[in-house]
This record gives C-alpha cells, structure tokens and sequence, in this order.
C-alpha cells in the first residue's frame, strides 16, 4: 500500500511539473507577440520582486510539513488526542505565521517594489498591474496553510491533483488575458482565478482533515507550539534566508556582469537547466512527508530504501533529458532556440552544476525528514562564495565560468557524502 502511493505521489507531482514547464514555452510566445520590450522587462521583473516574500516565510511551511507528518498518529481512524493537539497547535501558528507574510508582501514587498520600479523611466502603465499583483499573491499566500496541512496529514494524492488542475488554469488564464489585451493585469487575474479553483477543489479534504482535531483547538497555545519548533525553525530559516540569495546568484549577477545580450543567453539556458532539474526533483521531493512519516513510525530503513530507489531514478531522468537536449541540437541546430543561448561548452557546464546540485538537494531533503537542518553553514558558504566566484570567474575566464562554482558545490556535497549522507542515508 505504502510503496503504490508512494509510486502514485510520484507520478502525479511529475505531471504537474511537466504542465508547467509544457506551458512555459506557449506563454513565452504570447507574451513576445502581445506584449511590447517595455512591458516584457515588467512583467519579469514582477516576479523578482514578490519573491521577497521567501525572506519573511523563511521556511515554517517546510517546517511545518515535517512536524505535521511526524505528529500524524491514528488509533481506529482517529487521530490519537496527543496527536490532534499537536496538529491543531501546528495549523494554528501556521495560519497566524502566513497571515504576516501577507502583511510583510502588501506593506514591504509592495512598497519597496512600488519605489523600485518607480525609477524606470517608461511610458508603461503598471502601477495598477503591480498592485493587482501584490494584493493577489497576499490573499494566495493566506491560503498557503491548507496544502500544508494536507500534505502533513497524509492527502498529497489530493494536493497534487489539485495543482495539476490549478497549474493547467493559471496558465490557460494568463493566456486568455494577454490574448485579450488585459496585458500585464493578466498575472494577478490569472493568480486570483487559481487560487479561488484551488479552494474549491480543496475545500471538502481541508474541512475533513480539520475535524479530526477540531475539538483540541482551544487546546494549544500558539507561543508554546512556536518555543517547540524554534530549534528546528531557527536552523531552517538561516538556509531559507541564504538560499534566497544562493538561488538567485546567476539572475543577480549575469546582466551587471555579461550585459543583456549575453546574460539573456546564459539565464535562458539556466532555465532550461532548472526546468528538467525541478522535473527530476520533483520525483522525490513530493513524497518527503511521507518518509518523515515512515521516520517518526521507526520506519527509517524502509524509508531509506524507497528514497533510493526514486533518487536514482531521479538522477537518470534528468542525464536522459540533457543527452536528449544535446541530440536535438546536434540534429537541429538551426532551430532558433539554440541560437538564443551559448554555446555548447557554455551549456554543458550549466547542465553539470544541475547535476550536482539535484545530488545535494535530494539528499539533503531526506536528510530534514529526520526533522533536522544540519547544513546551514554549508548554505551560508554558498551564500557567500557563489555570487563572487561566478562574478569572478564570468570576468575573467568566462568560457569556463560555471567550473568553480560546480566545483564548490562538488566539494561540499562530496563532503556531505562522506559524513551527513552516510549517517543519515547510508552508503
């Protein structure tokens, strides 16, 4: 039973993941056709700037999907009373924790956005676009603790499909908007239409889940429940916090560093990168509550065995996806995409840093079911060291730009190999 739903959860966050990345290349296409070089540098931009929002959650929904998962216990098809406390106390200071990261995006992120992109000296009405999009992604964010509680509670078969369904009508949303000439306010319409689908679909599952500890709401205290997870929480959003920063080196750098031209052709060819990357990820990723569960049942080899299993079908995933990626542009090459990134030395160095970076992130997901963040000097070290390696090495060895950085990240990983995997994973 455990290893068909694990094999389901498996297939339906690849689906999801596939959709997304189906939909990138029709939306690319309209938003070229439809809207003007002005607006495109918008409505990127956009998104740069509400992912702040990631420096104000900082990883209670990571945390909380863990301490739901390993507090989920059932006795007849109930859940146990120290269990339901638990639980409720844990949905309670999640829903209070995003209720504040929504503030922080209508008062922080929107204002600072608001002042930032003020400086442009464009004809382009977006002010009113931008709100729309702010306000939009605080009442999505809000609504951030459902899937979090599902997903600790088990019901991953229902978050999933659910975002199949949702992903499908953002983008067929967003479509439609830009095809009509809403432009720019396509974004926050094609988000609040979503996020209203999402409640919907979820709404009967999230009801039925709260029930089972309803009665112990009164029960727990948000300030003991957060003294509780400080520990963990506290380790996780220092990584939270640089990873924001670690994610982003690439896209905070290229454009100062290579100008827009090359840095258009380098990003792109990262996103493409990081396109099969979250594919492959999302093969493991998805069941991380499930092994957390497995973990807090004394159930960790059996675990052990299941999370290998799926990461090396994971790693061979995304090496078939980049040899394919080469063979179409051996067979191909006068396709005008592979004229729009570098070249093929370039690449390769690209695809192998995902590489290592989908052997690090698997197994340090595995690592935080045990309810654990050991690597947060490791993610301080790479706050740290990426961007000025990258800018460093892009300056003056840019044929080989990508080399130090992979080695940096090899180095660390092999290292955790030999200690953090081995302990927790195994060989």
């Amino acid at each position: 039973m455990t290893k068909s739903k694990m094999a389901n959860i498996a297939i339906l966050s690849i689906v999801g993941r596939a959709i997304k990345i189906l939909a990138a290349p029709i939306t690319l296409l309209i938003i070229s056709k439809k809207l003007t070089s002005a607006e495109l540098a918008f409505y990127y931009t956009f998104f740069s700037i509400v992912s702040m929002q990631q420096l104000a959650e900082l990883g209670l929904g990571q945390v909380m999907r863990q301490s739901i998962s390993h507090s989920y216990n059932k006795e007849k098809s109930a859940l146990t009373i120290s269990s339901a406390i638990k639980i409720a106390g844990y949905f309670k200071l999640t829903v209070v924790w995003f209720a504040f990261v929504s503030f922080f995006i209508l008062m922080v992120v929107g204002i600072v956005g608001y002042h930032y992109l003020n400086i442009a000296d464009s004809n382009v009405s977006w002010q009113g676009p931008w709100w729309a999009l702010v306000i939009s992604t605080a009442l999505t964010t809000m609504c951030s603790p459902i899937s979090i509680l599902l997903e600790g509670c088990q019901k991953q078969n229902a978050t999933f499909r659910a975002n199949i369904v949702v992903g499908t009508i953002y983008s067929v949303t967003l479509w439609i908007g830009l095809l009509c000439g809403i432009n720019l306010y396509s974004i926050a319409i094609a988000i609040l239409i979503s996020t209203i689908t999402m409640l919907l679909i979820l709404v009967k599952p999230t009801l039925d889940t709260i029930s089972m500890f309803s009665q112990q709401w009164k029960a727990t205290k948000i300030k003991n429940i957060f003294i509780d997870i400080y520990p963990y929480l506290g380790r996780v959003s220092v990584v939270w916090g640089c990873s924001y920063f670690y994610w982003n080196a690439f896209g905070l750098v290229s454009i100062p560093l290579f100008g827009a031209d090359t840095a258009g052709k380098i990003l792109l060819a990262v996103a493409l990168a990081k396109a099969g990357f979250d594919v492959a990820k999302a093969i493991v990723q998805g069941q991380t509550t499930l092994y957390g569960h497995m973990i807090s049942q004394n159930k960790a080899n059996q675990a052990k065995q299941q999370f290998k299993k799926y990461f090396l079908f994971s790693l061979l995933l995304l090496v078939i996806g980049y040899t394919i990626f080469f063979v179409a542009w051996f067979l191909f090459s006068d396709f005008y995409l592979f004229d729009m990134i570098p070249d093929k030395g370039i690449v390769i160095q690209i695809f192998i840093y995902f590489l290592i970076l989908l052997l690090q992130t698997n197994s340090n997901n595995f690592v935080r079911c045990y309810k654990i963040e050991p690597f947060v000097k490791q993610y301080i070290i790479l706050a740290l060291c990426v961007i000025p390696i990258f800018y460093i090495s892009g300056l003056y060895i840019y044929e080989y730009s990508f080399i130090p950085c992979s080695l940096l990240l090899l180095t660390i990983t092999t290292y955790n190999f030999k200690t953090i995997y081995k302990k927790y994973i195994g060989k």
